[in-house]
C-alpha cells in the first residue's frame, strides 16, 4: 500500500489498510474502502456507465456526482524467501447500484450485478540471469466470471542487454474492477497475445530497444462485429556522443481493425537533448505521423499524414526552490486519423500528454515553487509546494472549436492547473 499522489480521481481506494510480517517470510495485507464514484444511474437504479473524468462542468455531470457507492474489501498474503515469491490474494466488489448488461455487442461483456469478486495466486523466481514472474486470477460475478494470467520472462545476457518475453490471456468474462496488467487495450478483458522487448542499455555511446507485441480478441471491441487481431512493432536508438547530449529516434508501426477493416499507422519521433548548464536544458522534438487504410470490403483506400515540432526549454535553480519549463508546439495533421500525441511540461502526477489535429500552435507553461524545505533534522517541519501550468492553443484551420456543452466560439483555447503540496 502507498499514498495516492497522483490527479487521477478514480484509480485509488479510500479507507483503511495495514500489513504485519509475520516472520521473515510471511506478510499480510488487509483493506477496507468505500468510496462514491459518478456514475449513470438510470430510472430503474440500475447502471450504464462510471465517469472517470473526474469533471463537473454540465448539469449532467453533476447529476452523476457521488451517484454510486463502491465498497472493497482484500487480503493478500505474500511469501518469499531468497530468490523464490509467492502469494494469494482475494477481492470483494460490491455496488449499491447494479450494472446490467447492454445489447450492443462489445458491451455484452462488460460487468452485470452488484457483487464482484476476484482470487489470484502470483509467484516469481529470480537468479542473476533469468527471472519468472506472474499471475493468474479467477473472477467471480452473476453470469460466473472467468480467467486472466499475466507472465514475464527476463533473460539477462550482459549487465548491459537483456530479453523479455511477456504472455497475457484475459477472457471476455473476466473482470475486477481494480485490475491493471499489461495490454494494447485499456481493459484487462478479452484479449490475449504476446510481445517480446529487447532492452540493450549501453553499446559504446549507443542504446538500442526493440518491441514486437501480437495482440488478439476473440469478442468484437467496439466499431467491430467480429473477433480482430493486430500487431505493433517499435525500434528506438539513442546516441550519446558527451555527457549531456543525447539524439532519440523511435519508429513505431502499428496494424489494427476498425470497423471490420484494417488500417496501420506510423509515428516516427527523433529528440535532442542538450544540458547547456547545470540550470538549463533545451529540448527539440519533431513528430511524422502516417495513416493508411488500403482497399478493402469494397472501401476505397484512405491515408493522412501529420506533424508536429516542438522545441522546450527548462530551468532548475541552485537550491531546487524554483522549477521552470517552456514549450511551443507547432502541429499540423491532415485528420484525426493522423493525430498527434505528445508529452509536454505538466504538474507533478498528472496527466501531461496533449492529443493535437488540424492545424495551429500550442504555448505551454509549468513552474514549480518550493515554499519551505522540509528539514531532515525535524521530522515534524513543513515542506510547501506550489505549482502552476497555463497552455494556449490556437487552431488556423477551424473558426471555433468542439460542440455541445463544450462548445467554444473561438479558434483559441487556454487551459490552467494549480496545484498546492504540503507534506508534514
Amino acid at each position: 500500500m502507498r499514498p495516492h499522489r497522483s490527479a487521477d480521481e478514480v484509480n485509488f481506494l479510500r479507507g483503511v489498510a495495514g500489513t504485519a510480517q509475520l516472520g521473515t517470510d510471511w506478510r499480510v495485507t488487509a483493506l477496507y474502502s468505500i468510496r462514491f464514484l459518478d456514475a449513470t444511474v438510470n430510472k430503474d437504479n440500475s447502471v450504464s456507465s462510471i465517469n472517470t473524468t473526474g469533471l463537473h462542468r454540465t448539469e449532467s455531470e453533476l447529476a452523476r456526482k457521488g451517484s454510486l457507492q463502491s465498497q472493497t474489501t482484500a487480503l493478500h498474503v505474500a511469501w518469499n524467501r531468497k530468490a523464490w515469491t509467492a502469494g494469494v490474494t482475494g477481492l470483494f466488489q460490491y455496488y449499491n447500484h447494479q450494472f446490467v448488461q447492454n445489447a450492443t455487442p462489445y458491451r455484452q461483456v462488460y460487468p452485470v450485478g452488484y457483487l464482484f469478486g476476484a482470487a489470484s495466486a502470483n509467484y516469481g523466481y529470480r537468479s542473476p540471469r533469468l527471472s519468472v514472474k506472474g499471475e493468474t486470477a479467477r473472477s467471480f460475478d452473476k453470469r460466473g466470471g472467468g480467467w486472466a494470467t499475466l507472465n514475464t520472462a527476463v533473460w539477462r545476457f550482459s549487465p548491459q542487454t537483456q530479453l523479455t518475453l511477456i504472455q497475457r490471456f484475459y477472457s471476455k468474462d473476466y473482470f475486477s474492477p481494480h485490475a491493471s496488467a499489461y495490454g494494447e487495450n485499456g481493459r484487462v478483458q478479452n484479449e490475449s497475445g504476446v510481445a517480446v522487448l529487447l532492452d540493450a542499455a549501453r553499446v559504446g555511446p549507443f542504446a538500442l530497444c526493440a518491441l514486437f507485441d501480437y495482440f488478439y480478441a476473440p469478442w468484437p471491441r467496439y466499431t467491430m462485429t467480429r473477433a480482430s487481431t493486430g500487431w505493433e512493432g517499435m525500434a528506438q536508438l539513442s546516441w550519446q556522443p558527451r555527457r549531456g547530449r543525447q539524439l532519440t529516434v523511435r519508429y513505431r508501426v502499428k496494424s489494427k481493425e476498425r470497423s471490420d477493416l484494417r488500417y496501420f499507422s506510423h509515428l516516427l519521433r527523433a529528440t535532442y537533448d542538450h544540458l547547456l548548464s547545470a540550470r538549463w536544458d533545451i529540448r527539440l522534438s519533431a513528430f511524422l505521423s502516417r495513416f493508411r487504410q488500403p482497399a478493402q470490403a469494397g472501401v476505397e483506400a484512405s491515408s493522412s499524414t501529420g506533424f508536429a515540432a516542438m522545441p522546450q526549454v527548462s530551468y532548475h535553480s541552485r537550491d531546487e526552490r524554483l522549477r521552470w519549463a517552456l514549450a511551443a508546439i507547432l502541429f499540423r495533421t491532415d485528420g484525426y486519423d493522423s493525430r498527434l500525441y505528445l508529452y509536454e511540461p505538466s504538474l507533478a502526477q498528472s496527466y501531461g500528454m496533449q492529443q493535437l489535429y488540424g492545424h495551429g500552435q500550442r504555448f505551454v507553461t509549468a513552474l514549480q515553487l518550493r515554499l519551505l524545505r522540509r528539514s531532515g533534522r525535524r521530522s515534524h517541519a513543513l515542506s510547501c509546494v506550489a505549482q502552476i501550468k497555463a497552455g494556449v492553443t490556437h487552431y488556423t484551420d477551424r473558426s471555433e472549436i468542439s460542440s455541445g456543452p463544450l462548445l467554444v466560439s473561438f479558434p483559441w483555447k487556454a487551459d490552467l492547473q494549480m496545484l498546492f503540496k504540503m507534506i508534514f
